[in-house]
């Protein structure tokens, strides 16, 4: 869920949520676990050997899960 938006009257909020139904998975290879580190590291680290430098040194203490979707399910909400 986001933070939501405060609308106009001041005080009721509009907010998004999701909420995923499936299976989960704790990804035990380390390779694997690299793998999915670094295509997600990439995304948000400046550069590639920064996302490396950051797996290398927590690879160990991350718990990496996959999630297979069922469903997923979600809304805008108003509240007020």
């Amino acid at each position: 869920m986001d933070e939501g938006v405060l609308n106009d009257d001041g005080w009721s909020y509009t907010f998004r949520s999701v909420i995923v139904f499936g299976k989960i998975i704790t990804l035990t290879d380390k390779d694997e676990k690299i793998d999915r580190l670094t295509y997600l590291g990439d995304k948000f680290f400046p550069t590639h050997e920064e996302t490396v430098k950051e797996i290398n040194r927590l690879i160990d203490k991350t718990e990496v899960f996959e999630i297979s979707i069922d469903h997923i399910s979600g809304k805008i909400v108003e509240e007020n």
